[in-house]
């Protein structure tokens, strides 16, 4: 059968979105599946799946490009507010994802804005291989590090996040965060993800887990920029809701032979 796919990112972090309603009845896309079509589309990062619940209302559903459900991927949600936005002009929807439910907006032609939950401390100050961080979770699990020195080489920062990451302390493993505070409004933000295992050209919700953070730190700034290697983008922490805005791009979308990805 013929399938639609569309490809897409979030500063850099991209994805292959689905609709639920173009796959076969009770078809459920085993990992090995989901690996393949990412591997054969560039490598991406992830795979998507949304299911239309009624007008502005959606579900979606996260795997890595390993095959592991994730319960949260913030580029990817901005991905898909701008899909829907294109296809079917709603510019406001709700998002159920494994964490909770999400409200995307499109507020320009490429710029998504999220509501996220505030985030929660699962530890307090823990130490690994000479480098202490916090457990945050902010919608997805993160390991976050405040990193004072100058930036080592990519290799490295990956096997020291790599060390981290598989450690027994975190059942089923971590996301690794290495941020440093340019000044009171900017953070720059380094991730290893689980799942892609790789340095992240971004990771939306491990910078928001830094910055907030760093909020709880000071107090005194609620707006920050966050620079990642795949581009800027803002995050606010406001009193009734906390929102993260960025971009979001769609590359292309084309028909794919889905048996050919079936076991």
């Amino acid at each position: 059968m013929k399938l639609e796919i569309i490809k897409s990112n979030g500063n850099g972090n991209d994805f292959i979105i689905i609709d639920k309603n173009d796959l076969p009845n009770n078809c459920k896309i085993s990992s090995e599946t989901i690996k393949q079509i990412c591997f054969s589309h560039d490598n991406t990062d992830g795979l998507v799946i949304i299911n239309r619940i009624k007008k502005n209302e959606y579900e979606m559903d996260y795997y890595n490009n390993d095959g592991s459900w994730e319960t949260l991927c913030v580029n990817a949600l901005r991905c898909v507010g701008l899909l829907i936005y294109k296809k079917l002009g709603e510019n406001i929807i709700s998002v159920h994802c494994g964490d909770g439910i999400h409200e995307v907006e499109t507020i320009s032609n490429n710029c998504i804005k999220v509501s996220m939950e505030i985030p929660t401390y699962k530890t307090d100050k823990i130490t690994f291989y000479g480098l202490s961080g916090y457990y945050i979770f902010s919608g997805a699990k993160h390991f976050v590090i405040e990193y004072k020195k100058s930036w080592p080489d990519r290799k490295k920062i990956e096997e020291i996040a790599k060390k981290i990451r598989y450690n027994k302390f975190f059942t089923n493993g971590i996301n690794v965060n290495f941020y440093k505070i340019l000044d009171k409004n900017t953070i720059e933000v380094k991730t290893y993800e689980k799942g892609v295992e790789k340095m992240m050209s971004s990771c939306a919700s491990g910078s928001f887990a830094c910055a907030f953070h760093v909020f709880q730190k000071d107090k005194i700034n609620n707006n920050f920029i966050i620079m990642n290697e795949g581009g800027n983008s803002s995050i606010i922490f406001e009193d009734s809701r906390h929102l993260f805005i960025g971009n979001a791009e769609i590359e292309y979308s084309k028909m794919i032979d889905f048996n050919q990805f079936l076991n």
